[in-house]
């Protein structure tokens, strides 16, 4: 039997004044407080330190509150910089009219030959220039500036050319179950199948099993097409040789969920001329990269002085070869 302890008023004045609240003192020394109710010390109450709730003093990112705050940038840079939270609340709600302030407040850029030059310097090819550098890239044609990009490729890059997918597996050994997928970046697709996707069945598998897993790519420097033929071979190969795969369809969807969509994407690539009037148009087939860099050489080999490359879904069934006007 454990020894009976006499509380005196002084004991329990040292122990309840390193508590915050009355209910946490009672619930651990219930003998404590029972003593000090019978004796009448409720003065001791006034020992315990009584925490104040810290006010929240984050701010609510609310579009009025946002779109303050952009209206006092130059620049959408300087925005995601200085307000990186209300930056990421903009990209979760999809608030970006929000940002048209920032452009409006952009001071304008006299692009001249020199600073033209500087920037193109930086490139590897006319494709990059004029993908990431819009601004400086129409004030070169609009001045007839061709000369200074003389030196960059002006290759067309194809689909056949660009071998940036790979195909993966997890693979999860103590179930014996895989899942095949593809993509163009391994790493970041990884971190979004267990933290962020809603169409990856791996952060429920885990989350339901624990078991513990690989990851690896299987085949690398594929084309778009090579990729989805073999993702949907190995999950095949894979069900035969008595895996379990935790894919929810056949494969090479090109990360979609669906096998056999009723349309296909094509590209408009409208022609203006040297005035902004539209002056006909083409229908390319293929990635958005091919039909860019053809929008290019339109405008580079004098074709028009602006084409902008406009993505169309069309019927599958649509034998048209070139849109209507």
């Amino acid at each position: 039997m454990g020894v009976k302890t006499t509380w005196t008023r002084d004991m329990i004045a040292d122990i309840i004044s390193g508590f915050s609240s009355i209910k946490q003192f009672r619930k651990k020394y219930s003998g404590a407080y029972e003593a000090m109710v019978r004796n009448g010390w409720t003065d001791l109450k006034e020992l315990v330190v009584r925490t104040v709730p810290v006010p929240d003093n984050s701010p609510k990112w609310t579009r009025e509150r946002i779109s303050e705050l952009a209206l006092g940038c130059s620049s959408i840079n300087e925005f995601s910089k200085k307000y990186p939270r209300a930056y990421e609340k903009v990209k979760q709600k999809r608030w970006f009219d929000l940002l048209d302030g920032i452009r409006h407040n952009a001071p304008a850029v006299t692009w001249t030959r020199d600073k033209i030059k500087e920037i193109i310097d930086k490139c590897d090819s006319l494709y990059e220039f004029r993908k990431e550098y819009t601004a400086p890239y129409q004030a070169m044609l609009k001045n007839g500036w061709h000369d200074l990009a003389s030196g960059l490729s002006r290759v067309l890059v194809t689909a056949d050319e660009i071998r940036e997918w790979c195909v993966y597996r997890w693979y999860f050994p103590e179930k014996n179950a895989v899942y095949i997928g593809l993509t163009k970046e391994f790493a970041r697709r990884i971190k979004e199948e267990l933290r962020y996707s809603v169409t990856s069945p791996i952060k429920d598998f885990l989350a339901e099993t624990g078991c513990s897993y690989e990851v690896n790519e299987l085949y690398t420097g594929l084309t778009g097409e090579e990729a989805a033929r073999l993702e949907i071979e190995t999950i095949q190969k894979s069900r035969e040789a008595g895996y379990m795969v935790l894919n929810r369809n056949r494969g090479g969807t090109m990360g979609g969920g669906r096998t056999e969509p009723d349309y296909k994407k094509v590209y408009i690539i409208a022609k203006y001329d040297q005035n902004g009037k539209y002056c006909g148009c083409t229908m390319y087939e293929g990635r958005r990269v091919t039909a860019e860099t053809e929008a290019m050489r339109m405008e580079m080999d004098g074709v028009c002085s602006k084409a902008s490359v406009i993505p169309v879904k069309i019927p599958w069934r649509n034998d048209a070869n070139t849109p209507d006007g």
